[in-house]
């Protein structure tokens, strides 16, 4: 038996491709905190769709809670056992 420490035919990598990814560094340097990149490492697609259109006259925007409310407030029921949050 002898003292040499059995070697592998070949030190080379087997494949010169990254094993996951694009091989491009994160440009934020941490892996997989890049929002426009996709779990590969790729460019994630445009986003699809017509943007909505802007208001005419900024001014008669209703920005209350009550205007920005898809549906009309409710009526507290008076014979509801639960207190009001801000009462």
């Amino acid at each position: 038996m002898t003292d040499e420490a059995i070697q592998p035919e070949s030190t080379e990598p087997e494949s010169t491709e990254p094993a996951s990814g694009s091989g491009k560094q994160d440009p934020t340097g941490v892996e997989g905190t890049n929002p426009a990149l996709d779990d590969t490492g790729k460019l994630k697609a445009a986003e699809t769709g017509d943007a909505p259109e802007a208001p005419e006259n900024f001014e008669d925007l209703d920005l209350t809670p009550a205007g920005l409310s898809d549906e009309p407030a409710k009526q507290e029921d008076p014979d509801s056992p639960a207190e009001p949050e801000n009462s």
